[in-house]
């Protein structure tokens, strides 16, 4: 069906069911069809079109809230305002409204919008008299960057001005498209070993289809099928897909994170190169010449440079060498990166690259895995290397690397801006040393529960007492290892990367890549990983060696990469092997079977954890419990009931009692907590909560100590509320290091109306990873109360305590990506993530504006599930915007009723929207009068 008709059935179906009490036209009523065929059917040329293709006759203007958005979506135009005149029928006195059309919503907008819209010179507006809705704009393309435009107007309204449409962004380019919305990993359905064996057989037989008769759905059919098999980690479809990969027939894309990546080479500075590349394909196609170029000259320099001396018997030979005797080094492209979603704490069994091994490396391609494999395996280790940055414009850089077998992971890459405050009193050290530096390298080995940091020397000998200082009780898990590098720098990154590389072993996680993608400064390519791997070549083949033949000015997010994988390396050499740990198991259990106690421990510690052997409680239990019954340990006495189910609360009990009575202060401190709250098996008894409270406080439990402040401070029918004495408990609490105490401080202050105070102790709390306390850091910052406004640090604070999913701090952080406020740059789906978190939480806000965003994408149906959940809570524009859905589905009575309630909610914008429905007799019986008193009381 041409678009024409497509059009001008749409238009007609819309005046039918308007003029026939909203039902369909009946399919053989042809002839109220023709009857549109010179009437709305033109609407999405242009002035110019028409005359060309159409004779002369004209595109015609309609209702806004029909052929408006069609127009809107057709000459991809931002919006069009309506200016609404209506005519009081008792005074005849003007009742002027705004209304905004954009390319999937008709809403109506106040005087300020309207103003700002006005101001932008960039939307068309049209003047609108009652009862008189068809104009006819010449909408004329522009033939030059100029703007070409011309209004005309009738008897029925005017346009005031009609720009030309928008360009996308990118349209220019050969490689641009839209940034597609971020992919959720798809629910596997999980399939008996039967099913999956008779699934890949009947792609089999697609597949021989596909092959006798060449019909491309049979092999998407024998592709999906497969696909399916292989996530449920049936290994003969996986190899099946990788069959059809090395043919040339399947492989998966990363569209996501190429739609990213067109968008960061083409807001690169245009200047950048030494020939301009600020476009994808040109950008593309340097890339490709700079390789050609390596492999010319490397080819070059074999013919023409004599055979290298032969080595000494004996002598280990040169891992950099190849067999002709020269090292081969050729450009590094991201094509042979694998990119997909990383899981914190665990890894697919198996990942495959999902490229085409017939094409050369390229700059060209991002790939993802061939498929998802849903059989999942711990990381084996896991490091952050740091290297602190120069005196000049140089980052301090970090990488978050893990290793699992034969498989090398980027969890986190980035840098943190250099030329920081030097607060040590080191002469020697320079830089590096910003405590919100500091405190993002925590942040960062805390969430990934790093095994070792690694810290390159060469430009701070003080930032490792300071990271250490910093990590404060975590140094005791975390070890810092120190490196000092001084070798030459391109090979040692060659030498490890181009191995993982070539074998397509080197797994980034996608959002660590767009992120890098999207990293300040945004217009300058030399600071990102993704162009220092591309751009860095050993020097011993051309002076212009470089991605842009010219020096590399940047190359520490490359270098930190290397210096985190050759840890890896590192690590992985000197690790246990699977028979050495297992010898070692069986010696544990020989002496565990002996009764040495901590042997049993160890034991039963290794397999709640899944430390060395597979995680199996009930063999945990074993362990623990011959240490705490046979033996009366408190720890295994602790650590058993801790492991223990709840339908085993007397057991619980117990073991807690024994533990306590032993001397275990975490022990003491849930004796506490369990008479404090009461069970079905234990009575609530405060004074005995109190009791092994003050027993575990005074033995230095911070916990115990603040659970005393509480208790005292809110009182009881069996104790006395004392103030005093809470706060003699909560100021042990906070020398204690207790977070919530401090939290509480805070709130005194800010009680107090001290707002310096308040933010000082909200911070030391922050500090000590309490979220509440956290979101409260990071609206300070947002405020600039009690402290200097800081957009960059409120983002920072947010992003920790929207991880801990305070829903707060999870909104403040979506509004910050939305709004740009960070690296000046716009991230709706990031921001989207936040809100749906928030929302999902129950934060009201939230679920308002995640109701906006579906209905601005034309999704009504999550949109009104939002709108819900939020209009339950009263929310009066969920309520109110819930109206403009049902109003746009024409479910007239519904909308109404939604607007009705929101006036109750005195929203004035609803007040109009009922003016208008007793005005047209939507939904409700035509009433002129109560129109008129309800524009009215709008404008009151």
């Amino acid at each position: 069906m041409s678009s024409i008709k497509k059009n001008k059935i749409l238009v007609a179906d819309w005046d039918y069911r308007h003029e026939n009490k909203n039902t369909r036209p009946k399919t053989k009523d042809k002839k109220y069809y023709a009857n549109h065929e010179n009437n709305y059917s033109k609407i999405q040329y242009t002035a110019d079109e028409c005359a060309k293709e159409f004779y002369g006759d004209i595109a015609i203007w309609g209702r806004p809230w029909v052929e408006g958005i069609m127009l809107c979506q057709k000459l991809e135009l931002e919006g069009i305002i309506s200016i609404e005149i209506l005519i009081n029928p008792d005074t005849k006195q003007q009742i002027i409204s705004y209304y905004l059309t954009t390319n999937s919503k008709y809403k109506q907008i106040n005087e300020e919008v309207l103003k700002q819209l006005m101001g932008s010179k960039r939307v068309p507006i049209i003047i609108n008299k009652q009862d008189n809705l068809h104009f006819v704009p010449l909408l004329l393309k522009e033939s030059t960057s100029q703007s070409s435009s011309s209004s005309s107007s009738s008897s029925s309204g005017a346009i005031i001005t009609t720009p030309s449409p928008n360009k996308k962004r990118g349209a220019d380019t050969e490689t641009s498209q839209k940034n597609p919305v971020k992919r959720a990993r798809p629910d596997i359905t999980y399939l008996p070993q039967e099913e999956l064996e008779s699934s890949c057989t009947k792609a089999d037989e697609f597949l021989e289809g596909y092959n006798q008769k060449e019909e491309k759905t049979l092999l998407d059919r024998a592709i999906k099928l497969y696909k399916q098999a292989a996530e449920n980690g049936y290994k003969a479809a996986q190899d099946k897909l990788v069959t059809l990969r090395d043919k040339g027939l399947y492989q998966n894309l990363d569209l996501e994170a190429m739609a990213s990546y067109t968008e960061a080479i083409k807001g690169a500075m245009d200047d950048h190169f030494a020939k301009p590349a600020g476009k994808i394909k040109e950008f593309i196609n340097h890339a490709r010449n700079r390789r050609r170029d390596y492999e010319r000259k490397y080819q070059e320099r074999l013919k023409n440079k004599a055979p290298a001396t032969p080595e000494k018997k004996g002598k280990k030979k040169s891992i950099k060498q190849t067999a002709e005797g020269r090292s081969h080094h050729p450009p590094m492209r991201i094509s042979d990166l694998i990119v997909m979603d990383l899981d914190i704490f665990r890894t697919p069994k198996r990942i495959i690259w999902g490229g085409n091994p017939k094409q050369l490396p390229n700059a060209q391609y991002i790939y993802g895995p061939l498929f998802r494999d849903s059989k999942t395996l711990k990381y084996d280790f896991k490091v952050l290397a740091v290297d602190t940055s120069g005196s000049g414009g140089d980052e301090t850089t970090y990488c978050v690397a893990k290793r699992r077998g034969d498989y090398y992971f980027i969890a986190e890459v980035g840098g943190l801006g250099g030329g920081y405050e030097d607060k040590t009193k080191d002469t020697k050290a320079s830089v590096g040393n910003k405590e919100s530096i500091l405190d993002e390298l925590v942040r960062l080995a805390i969430k990934h529960q790093i095994n070792v940091i690694t810290v390159e020397t060469n430009k701070d000998p003080a930032f490792v007492r300071l990271l250490e200082k910093k990590l404060g009780p975590k140094q005791k898990e975390i070890k810092i290892e120190t490196k000092h590098q001084s070798r030459n720098k391109e090979a040692r990154i060659n030498e490890v990367l181009q191995p993982l590389l070539k074998t397509h072993k080197l797994i980034i996680s996608k959002e660590a890549l767009i992120n890098d993608f999207s990293s300040a400064p945004q217009d300058d390519l030399y600071f990102k990983f993704f162009y220092q791997l591309m751009a860095l070549v050993e020097d011993n083949l051309s002076s212009g060696k470089y991605f842009d033949n010219g020096k590399l000015q940047h190359d520490d997010r490359i270098d930190v990469v290397a210096s985190a994988m050759i840890l890896l390396k590192e690590k992985s050499q000197n690790a246990p092997t699977k028979q050495t740990r297992k010898s070692y198991l069986r010696e544990l259990k020989k002496e565990a079977k002996k009764g040495n106690i901590k042997a049993q421990l160890e034991l039963g510690r290794n397999y709640k954890a899944g430390l060395g052997v597979e995680e199996d409680l009930d063999e945990a239990e074993k362990w623990l419990r011959i240490a705490a019954e046979k033996y009366d340990n408190p720890d295994a006495q602790f650590e058993l009931a801790e492991i223990l189910p709840s339908i085993k609360e007397d057991e619980k009990f117990n073991f807690y009692s024994k533990s306590a009575s032993n001397g275990h202060v975490p022990a003491m401190y849930k004796l506490g907590e369990t008479y404090s709250i009461g069970s079905e098996l234990v009575a609530k008894d405060e004074n005995e909560a109190i009791r092994w409270y003050t027993e575990a406080a005074s033995k230095g439990h911070a916990a115990a100590a603040y659970a005393l402040a509480k208790i005292y401070l809110n009182g009881s029918a069996t104790i006395r509320q004392d103030k005093k004495e809470a706060w003699r408990w909560c100021e042990i609490a906070v020398k204690l290091g207790h977070p919530k105490a401090m939290y509480k401080v805070a709130q005194k202050h800010e009680q107090d109306k001290n707002d310096i105070e308040a933010f000082k102790w909200y911070l030391k709390a922050a500090k000590n990873n309490y979220a509440k306390a956290q979101f409260l850091v990071g609206s300070k910052y947002d405020e600039g109360k009690g402290v200097a406004q800081d957009y960059q640090e409120a983002f920072v604070w947010y992003e920790k305590a929207a991880q801990s999913d305070e829903p707060r701090a999870q909104y403040g952080l979506a509004q910050i990506y939305w709004q740009g406020r960070v690296h000046n740059r716009q991230d709706k789906e990031k921001a989207i993530f936040w809100f749906h978190k928030a929302a999902e939480q129950g934060y009201v806000e939230a679920q308002f504006i995640l109701g906006n965003i579906f209905q601005e994408q034309n999704d009504y149906k999550k949109a009104t599930v939002w709108y819900k959940r939020a209009a339950d809570e009263q929310h009066k524009l969920a309520i109110f915007s819930l109206g403009t859905i049902y109003e746009e589905e024409k479910k007239y009575k519904e909308a109404f009723e939604c607007y009705k309630e929101a006036s109750e909610l005195d929203l004035a914008e609803a007040n109009n929207k009922i003016g208008h429905f007793y005005h047209h007799g939507w939904g409700v019986e035509q009433d002129r009068k109560m129109a008129y008193y309800f524009f009215t009381k709008t404008n009151t």
